[in-house]
């Protein structure tokens, strides 16, 4: 029996693995277009978007929001120095989420950053619904010393990323929920 236990618990990979693969996937990955519904909290108020995220690996991405339709086609380009918005007079911008100003725009490329670059703190499997997946907790510091954690929740077998969520402080502060994703 208890060579059965140890040969079952080796097909898992070792800790930290699926981290690493989930890592070289993103880093690796020469584009893709992700579509997610991204809902900012801030505390008192809380807005939701449905942004359209393409990657782009060595040049500019681009952020376009689909939703709400009042400001539906506003289009950032999305540098390593930050977003430039591209629309006539209008602005996403909503309010600082925390201190480094993360705001609803700049969400999805965020998450992309701490996949590639944030201290991996946490693994695991769960399920959402009926599908399996790896949870993977990521933190890094704001530059004023705060905490931000970020979780992910990937498809356990692809690694496509189905949701995701970032605080600040212990306040989650963005929740996205991937509606689509492909990559290029």
């Amino acid at each position: 029996m208890m060579i059965l236990l140890f040969a079952s618990g080796c097909t898992g990979g070792s800790p930290g693995e699926k981290t690493r693969q989930v890592r070289e996937t993103y880093t690796g990955a020469e584009g893709f277009v992700m579509t997610a519904k991204v809902t900012a909290d801030y505390g008192e108020r809380v807005y939701e978007y449905t942004l359209r995220y393409t990657y782009v690996k060595d040049g500019d991405g681009q952020i376009e929001v689909l939703e709400p339709e009042l400001i539906a086609g506003i289009q950032a380009v999305v540098r390593e120095d930050g977003l430039e918005l591209i629309y006539d007079g209008a602005s996403l911008e909503t309010g600082r989420l925390s201190g480094d100003g993360l705001t609803p725009m700049d969400a999805l490329p965020a998450m992309v950053r701490a996949w590639k670059e944030w201290a991996a703190t946490e693994e695991g499997a769960e399920t959402l619904g009926k599908t399996k997946t790896l949870r993977i907790t990521f933190e890094t510091e704001s530059s004023d010393g705060d905490p931000i954690v970020h979780s992910a929740w990937f498809d356990e077998e692809s690694y496509i990323p189905l949701q995701a969520e970032t605080s600040v402080e212990d306040f989650t502060v963005i929740r996205c929920e991937v509606t689509e994703f492909e990559f290029t």
